[in-house]
């Protein structure tokens, strides 16, 4: 990310989504802010995706850009390359985000599934965010096994990702996800086995 709030408008969509998340903002001035559900959050993710949808609006003045920096925590353990891993109930995930559309993701995502042995074991669902124009992405596998191939394919698909933002951000193609200005627009999207399932 070139601008420091393009990649909190990625955070701030992954904590939105991921229960347990916590995400910590560092200012120029003023003690850092948690966002984060409960007594121990100084906002509410859903108050904060509000504030930034905001902000990326024309002609809106919402005072965010004294942002130095950010950290993504809680449930959300870093793994080094803007993607994360979680755990729910013994199986693993790995979490990352995007601004390109799903439907581009998921074509992505099938691409790398034919590059591995293992894609049949592997799983993938987008939460969709179009207040914000961002995609999270989290991938799983019911098989402990796979865990290193599971890395392994995330890295892929976010690497694939940040190619494909810088080639649409240069040539204006479409293939990012548009932002709307309804506040309470999400929409779930999920990729298993090569077949897609969406609800809203």
């Amino acid at each position: 990310m070139t601008n420091i709030i393009e990649g909190l408008r990625l955070a701030v969509g992954l904590n939105h989504y991921v229960p347990g998340s916590s995400l910590t903002i560092y200012r120029k001035q003023g003690q850092p802010l948690v966002v984060q559900t409960g007594e121990q959050g100084d906002l509410d993710p859903c108050r904060m995706r509000q504030l930034l949808a905001a902000h990326l609006r024309p002609m809106q003045n919402v005072p965010i850009d004294n942002v130095v920096g950010y950290e993504l925590g809680g449930s959300l353990e870093p793994l080094g390359g803007d993607f994360y891993k979680t755990s729910e109930d013994g199986i693993e995930y790995r979490w990352f985000a995007t601004t390109l559309s799903p439907d581009h993701v998921f074509e992505m995502l099938e691409r790398i599934g034919c590059e591995t042995d293992v894609s049949h074991d592997l799983e993938a669902s987008i939460k969709i965010d179009p207040v914000l124009g961002v995609s999270a992405v989290a991938m799983t596998s019911h098989e402990p096994l796979l865990s290193t191939e599971l890395d392994r394919a995330t890295r892929r698909a976010y690497a694939a990702c940040i190619t494909d933002e810088l080639i649409f951000c240069a040539t204006g193609h479409t293939g990012a996800l548009a932002t709307e200005s309804a506040t309470d627009a999400t929409t779930n999207a999920t990729h298993t086995n090569g077949t897609k399932e969406s609800e809203t």
